[in-house]
């Protein structure tokens, strides 16, 4: 991921790390030790102060950029959590798992706020819309969704009978 300013970059390693690298030297920032597995997603709030990982050992994380300090555990998912978002705000995060659901959480308590169920396998991917009122998932059903923030009532439906729908933006 790259922060919404361009200078910082965050990446995310099989070995359960995340670092974070300084865009005009290469040097690194921090280094985000505390995932039990894997790490297949990450993203920067908006204001680039923050960064969220999702993991396959089922949980979430919210970190500090700048220090690589660990500011919330998200827990409640039931299996690997596949992507992670921030909301334009910087106030929920998003994460999609391969427990069919996706959760969205408040960004400073870690509570979650709702949690998006109807697709019938894996949810690859989840973002915001860039005014935060509606959400994009894919899934490995075959379709992508968008929902509604605030209810999770699903609004569309977007079928593709070719597979599983990976990534949707």
């Amino acid at each position: 991921a790259i922060s919404a300013d361009g200078t910082l970059v965050a990446t995310a390693s099989s070995d359960g790390s995340t670092r974070i690298w300084n865009v005009s030297d290469g040097k690194p920032v921090a280094t985000l030790n505390g995932h039990q597995a894997g790490i297949l997603a990450v993203a920067f709030s908006p204001e680039h102060i923050r960064v969220v990982t999702g993991s396959f050992d089922r949980s979430a994380r919210i970190w500090s950029a700048a220090t690589g300090e660990l500011i919330l555990a998200l827990e409640g998912h039931a299996e690997a959590i596949n992507a992670v978002d921030f909301s334009p705000d910087g106030h929920r995060v998003i994460t999609a798992s391969t427990d069919k659901t996706a959760r969205i959480w408040d960004a400073e308590t870690g509570q979650t706020l709702l949690i998006i169920e109807g697709h019938e396998e894996s949810i690859n991917d989840a973002t915001f819309s860039s005014d935060g009122t509606k959400i994009l998932t894919a899934s490995s059903d075959g379709t992508a969704a968008v929902w509604d923030a605030t209810t999770g009532a699903r609004l569309t439906a977007l079928v593709w009978n070719g597979g599983a729908v990976m990534s949707a933006a």
